[in-house]
Protein backbone atom coordinates (compact mmCIF):
# COMPACT_ATOMS: atom_id res chain seq x y z
CA UNK A 1 0.00 0.00 0.00
CA UNK A 2 1.38 3.44 -0.84
CA UNK A 3 1.80 6.06 2.05
CA UNK A 4 0.55 9.37 1.26
CA UNK A 5 1.16 12.14 3.56
CA UNK A 6 -0.49 12.92 7.16
CA UNK A 7 -3.29 15.69 7.62
CA UNK A 8 -4.70 17.20 10.61
CA UNK A 9 -8.83 17.17 10.33
CA UNK A 10 -11.11 19.22 12.22
CA UNK A 11 -14.16 17.54 13.75
CA UNK A 12 -16.68 18.04 15.94
CA UNK A 13 -16.40 19.79 19.29
CA UNK A 14 -13.47 20.65 18.19
CA UNK A 15 -11.10 17.91 18.63
CA UNK A 16 -8.29 17.27 15.87
CA UNK A 17 -7.24 14.40 14.78
CA UNK A 18 -3.92 13.25 12.76
CA UNK A 19 -5.11 10.83 10.60
CA UNK A 20 -2.97 8.58 8.13
CA UNK A 21 -4.74 8.29 5.20
CA UNK A 22 -3.74 4.54 4.71
CA UNK A 23 -7.00 2.67 3.64
CA UNK A 24 -6.98 0.80 7.33
CA UNK A 25 -6.86 3.67 9.39
CA UNK A 26 -9.18 5.78 7.35
CA UNK A 27 -11.71 3.57 7.82
CA UNK A 28 -10.93 3.34 11.57
CA UNK A 29 -11.28 7.52 11.90
CA UNK A 30 -14.69 7.28 9.81
CA UNK A 31 -15.81 4.44 12.34
CA UNK A 32 -15.04 6.97 14.87
CA UNK A 33 -16.79 10.44 13.51
CA UNK A 34 -19.80 8.42 13.45
CA UNK A 35 -20.07 7.41 16.10
CA UNK A 36 -19.35 10.24 17.87
CA UNK A 37 -21.50 12.46 15.21
CA UNK A 38 -24.55 9.91 15.84
CA UNK A 39 -24.12 10.48 19.91
CA UNK A 40 -24.57 14.33 19.16
CA UNK A 41 -27.54 13.60 16.79
CA UNK A 42 -29.28 11.78 19.10
CA UNK A 43 -28.33 13.97 22.43
CA UNK A 44 -29.87 17.00 19.73
CA UNK A 45 -32.90 14.74 19.37
CA UNK A 46 -33.58 14.06 22.63
CA UNK A 47 -33.01 17.76 23.69
CA UNK A 48 -35.94 18.74 20.63
CA UNK A 49 -38.14 16.24 22.13
CA UNK A 50 -38.39 17.74 25.48
CA UNK A 51 -38.27 21.49 25.02
CA UNK A 52 -41.04 20.63 22.17
CA UNK A 53 -43.21 18.42 24.72
CA UNK A 54 -42.43 21.05 27.24
CA UNK A 55 -43.27 23.79 24.81
CA UNK A 56 -46.40 22.17 23.78
CA UNK A 57 -47.84 21.24 27.09
CA UNK A 58 -47.24 24.61 28.87
CA UNK A 59 -49.14 26.57 26.08
CA UNK A 60 -51.69 24.17 26.72
CA UNK A 61 -51.91 24.97 30.74
CA UNK A 62 -51.53 28.39 30.02
CA UNK A 63 -54.36 28.78 27.31
CA UNK A 64 -56.64 26.56 29.78
CA UNK A 65 -56.32 28.51 33.13
CA UNK A 66 -56.08 32.24 31.02
CA UNK A 67 -59.29 31.21 28.76
CA UNK A 68 -61.70 28.58 30.76
CA UNK A 69 -62.45 31.15 33.30
CA UNK A 70 -65.62 33.68 34.26
CA UNK A 71 -68.45 33.09 31.68
CA UNK A 72 -66.31 30.89 29.57
CA UNK A 73 -66.10 27.53 32.31
CA UNK A 74 -69.13 25.75 30.61
CA UNK A 75 -66.53 25.05 27.41
CA UNK A 76 -63.47 23.45 26.97
CA UNK A 77 -60.21 24.44 24.80
CA UNK A 78 -61.35 22.68 22.11
CA UNK A 79 -64.44 24.63 22.38
CA UNK A 80 -62.36 27.58 22.04
CA UNK A 81 -60.48 26.50 18.87
CA UNK A 82 -64.03 25.85 17.05
CA UNK A 83 -65.11 29.29 18.31
CA UNK A 84 -62.03 30.55 16.72
CA UNK A 85 -62.33 28.85 13.16
CA UNK A 86 -66.20 29.84 13.51
CA UNK A 87 -64.78 33.39 13.61
CA UNK A 88 -66.99 36.88 13.93
CA UNK A 89 -68.46 38.30 11.27
CA UNK A 90 -70.63 36.63 7.93
CA UNK A 91 -72.22 33.27 8.88
CA UNK A 92 -69.49 30.44 7.81
CA UNK A 93 -70.17 26.95 5.91
CA UNK A 94 -70.12 23.99 8.55
CA UNK A 95 -67.76 22.88 5.57
CA UNK A 96 -64.98 25.72 5.64
CA UNK A 97 -65.07 25.85 9.43
CA UNK A 98 -64.34 21.41 9.13
CA UNK A 99 -61.71 22.35 6.30
CA UNK A 100 -59.96 24.65 8.79
CA UNK A 101 -59.76 23.06 11.67
CA UNK A 102 -58.68 19.73 9.80
CA UNK A 103 -61.85 17.87 11.28
CA UNK A 104 -64.30 15.30 9.75
CA UNK A 105 -68.26 16.99 9.41
CA UNK A 106 -68.80 14.41 12.12
CA UNK A 107 -66.54 15.21 14.67
CA UNK A 108 -67.09 19.45 14.08
CA UNK A 109 -70.79 18.30 14.40
CA UNK A 110 -70.38 17.05 17.75
CA UNK A 111 -68.89 20.34 18.84
CA UNK A 112 -70.95 22.59 17.39
CA UNK A 113 -74.03 20.46 19.09
CA UNK A 114 -72.16 21.51 22.20
CA UNK A 115 -71.73 24.91 21.74
CA UNK A 116 -75.19 25.89 20.48
CA UNK A 117 -76.53 24.01 23.57
CA UNK A 118 -74.57 26.41 25.49
CA UNK A 119 -75.31 29.42 23.14
CA UNK A 120 -71.75 30.36 21.98
CA UNK A 121 -72.80 29.33 18.08
CA UNK A 122 -75.86 29.87 16.60
CA UNK A 123 -76.73 27.06 13.55
CA UNK A 124 -79.10 27.47 10.51
CA UNK A 125 -79.71 26.61 7.09
CA UNK A 126 -78.92 28.71 4.35
CA UNK A 127 -82.25 30.84 2.32
CA UNK A 128 -80.34 30.17 -0.73
CA UNK A 129 -79.04 26.55 -0.55
CA UNK A 130 -81.52 24.29 2.48
CA UNK A 131 -78.65 21.57 2.34
CA UNK A 132 -76.01 24.39 3.40
CA UNK A 133 -75.28 24.62 6.87
CA UNK A 134 -73.98 28.01 8.22
CA UNK A 135 -72.31 29.07 11.76
CA UNK A 136 -72.33 32.07 13.24
CA UNK A 137 -71.49 33.40 16.55
CA UNK A 138 -74.01 34.56 18.98
CA UNK A 139 -73.26 37.48 21.50
CA UNK A 140 -71.61 35.09 24.07
CA UNK A 141 -69.66 33.56 21.15
CA UNK A 142 -68.37 36.88 20.06
CA UNK A 143 -66.77 37.75 23.58
CA UNK A 144 -65.12 34.09 23.98
CA UNK A 145 -63.56 34.79 20.85
CA UNK A 146 -62.43 38.20 21.79
CA UNK A 147 -61.18 36.84 25.05
CA UNK A 148 -58.87 34.25 23.06
CA UNK A 149 -57.37 36.75 20.47
CA UNK A 150 -56.67 39.27 23.61
CA UNK A 151 -54.70 36.05 25.30
CA UNK A 152 -52.80 35.29 21.94
CA UNK A 153 -51.64 38.65 21.23
CA UNK A 154 -50.16 38.99 24.59
CA UNK A 155 -48.68 35.77 24.62
CA UNK A 156 -46.67 36.89 21.46
CA UNK A 157 -45.98 40.31 22.48
CA UNK A 158 -44.13 38.87 25.94
CA UNK A 159 -42.32 36.06 24.17
CA UNK A 160 -41.05 37.84 20.86
CA UNK A 161 -40.01 40.97 23.40
CA UNK A 162 -36.75 38.83 24.06
CA UNK A 163 -35.94 38.42 20.32
CA UNK A 164 -34.20 41.00 17.94
CA UNK A 165 -35.17 41.17 14.56
CA UNK A 166 -32.62 38.37 13.04
CA UNK A 167 -33.36 35.52 15.67
CA UNK A 168 -37.28 36.80 15.15
CA UNK A 169 -36.54 35.81 11.38
CA UNK A 170 -35.14 32.64 12.29
CA UNK A 171 -37.80 31.60 14.58
CA UNK A 172 -40.36 32.05 12.45
CA UNK A 173 -38.73 29.95 9.73
CA UNK A 174 -37.98 27.36 12.20
CA UNK A 175 -41.40 27.34 13.20
CA UNK A 176 -42.80 27.19 9.49
CA UNK A 177 -41.35 24.19 9.31
CA UNK A 178 -42.44 22.54 12.17
CA UNK A 179 -45.80 23.49 11.07
CA UNK A 180 -45.41 22.05 7.46
CA UNK A 181 -44.38 18.83 8.99
CA UNK A 182 -47.55 18.48 11.30
CA UNK A 183 -49.91 19.74 8.46
CA UNK A 184 -48.75 16.94 6.06
CA UNK A 185 -49.65 14.42 9.15
CA UNK A 186 -52.67 15.57 9.97
CA UNK A 187 -53.68 15.97 6.60
CA UNK A 188 -52.97 12.11 6.45
CA UNK A 189 -54.82 11.71 9.55
CA UNK A 190 -57.62 12.93 7.94
CA UNK A 191 -58.58 11.40 5.08
CA UNK A 192 -57.88 8.20 7.42
CA UNK A 193 -60.84 9.41 9.87
CA UNK A 194 -63.30 9.98 6.85
CA UNK A 195 -62.75 6.39 5.24
CA UNK A 196 -63.28 5.30 8.48
CA UNK A 197 -66.50 7.92 8.74
CA UNK A 198 -67.81 6.74 5.73
CA UNK A 199 -67.34 2.95 6.13
CA UNK A 200 -69.14 3.45 9.51
CA UNK A 201 -71.94 5.04 7.46
CA UNK A 202 -72.54 2.16 4.84
CA UNK A 203 -72.67 -0.45 7.92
Amino acid sequence: MVAVPQARLAVCGGISLEVNFQTTYWWQYRKHSLRYAGGIKMETNKTLNTLLVTLFRDIMNIEQDALITGEFTDITMNDMHVIEAVECGEPRPSSVVAKKLSVTMGTLTKSIDRLTRTGYVLRERSDEDKRLVLLSLTEKGKRAYDHHMRFHEGMIKAAMAQFNKQEAGILIHSLQGLVDYFNSHKKANLKGDKAAENCHMKM
